[in-house]
């Protein structure tokens, strides 16, 4: 049975299009879908689609967790990880496929919680994959992280920087290069802001993530805000801002909250999804009918992408940088490094280079962006083919 883990809900509008569009590559029955949030994925009715199982127990102010926390540096991390993971271990059987989807879950260094995982499922007789992943080079000087990658059946890399670290780092078997399977995301139609125009309009998502990694003395706000003067006092375009992500405490309507009410009154400012009840075929729809997308998410800017809407990306990690570089040959003008950024005008620097260069950029889009989503879908022969296999030794 095709199994996915490494979910956090839904509610990650990123993670939910990972899910539709690697679903809809199955040639199986429904896959089950281990998740942290089971409330979040019946919202955006992923339960048409999936099996939806609750992961484990629960994180946070949980006494439970509280007490596994505290006895971590005495008892190691296992039995925390037995009881956050406890709803997929009951259920693991010799000749199930796990396919890890959290794309990023390698890009910020070691992460103890998928070595376990990956590990104990393949003990117990399972095979597992990791699915669109990311991966920080640095992450992979450390041997642990080398020999955890090893262990999985086959990887699909998103991006070429990742592709070669892990070639350069002697994981060379079963590694394999696809663009993100959310280029493949279908729209889903519904229903536009009225301050749509001839003249365009300009999708903006911010994300408290961005500005809690980078934020020294409000500089990225104030990049934010200096954009969007930009834009009301030089162009004719309105904005609309687009929330990619609305989970409690990682909540991108926080932050547009925000430049609302500096902005609000101006009449050419939006916010949709403000009530975080739309999926992310809907998302990825408005994003389409943008003229310009600067976000933060990385999802968000895959909807823009594979609809052809030139965008700007404000990254933080190899994920944003290695997927401009496939599509652009650089991620010079269409990656803001938050690391880097030491001037406010930084965004609207790079969005007036944008602008400058609409016609190019469209025009390489369309000329490259229709094999790009076609080589993203073609690694369903891979996963299928994998998972047929597995099925055919064990019986």
């Amino acid at each position: 049975m095709i199994k996915f883990y490494m979910h956090s809900g839904s509610l990650n509008h990123g993670c939910e299009a990972i899910v539709r569009s690697t679903t809809a590559m199955l040639e199986t029955d429904k896959p089950v879908l281990y998740t942290e949030h089971p409330e979040e994925d019946e919202s955006v009715k992923l339960d048409k689609i999936c099996k939806i199982v609750k992961q484990g127990g629960t994180k946070g102010w949980n006494p439970s967790f509280v007490l596994l926390k505290l006895l971590e540096k005495v008892v190691g991390s296992v039995p925390k990880f037995k009881y956050l993971y406890s709803g997929i271990l009951k259920s693991v059987n010799k000749g199930d496929f796990f396919l890890s989807i959290g794309g990023d879950n390698y890009c910020y260094g070691m992460n103890p919680n998928l070595i376990y995982l990956n590990d104990t499922f393949n003990k117990m007789g399972a095979k597992t994959a990791l699915w669109g992943c990311s991966v920080e080079p640095e992450t992979l000087k450390d041997n642990k992280i080398i020999e955890d990658m090893k262990k999985y059946d086959f990887i699909t890399a998103r991006e070429s920087i990742t592709y070669n670290a892990l070639l350069n780092a002697g994981v060379k078997e079963n590694v394999y290069l696809y663009p993100d399977p959310a280029f493949t995301l279908a729209l889903e139609e519904t229903k536009l802001p009225d301050i749509f125009s001839e003249a365009g309009v300009v999708g903006i998502n911010v994300s408290p993530l961005v500005q809690k990694s980078a934020d020294e003395d409000n500089l990225i706000y104030n990049n934010y805000k200096n954009l969007i003067e930009f834009i009301l006092n030089q162009t004719d375009m309105n904005i609309v801002l687009i929330p990619h992500v609305c989970k409690p405490g990682n909540d991108d309507r926080d932050s547009m909250k925000k430049i609302m009410e500096v902005f609000g009154n101006s009449g050419r400012i939006k916010m949709v999804n403000e009530e975080g009840t739309m999926n992310c075929c809907q998302l990825k729809y408005i994003i389409s009918k943008c003229r310009f997308l600067v976000a933060a998410r990385t999802h968000a800017s895959i909807a823009a992408y594979s609809t052809q809407v030139p965008t700007l990306v404000l990254g933080y990690s190899v994920k944003a940088l290695g997927i401009a570089k496939d599509l652009f040959g650089s991620y010079e003008h269409y990656v803001d490094d938050i690391r880097k950024i030491k001037a406010e005008d930084t965004l609207q620097q790079d969005f007036q280079w944008l602008m400058e260069h609409e016609t190019e950029i469209r025009d390489r889009m369309e000329s490259m962006m229709p094999e790009y989503v076609a080589k993203a879908f073609s690694a369903k022969e891979l996963l299928n083919k994998r998972i047929h296999f597995h099925a055919e030794v064990e019986n």
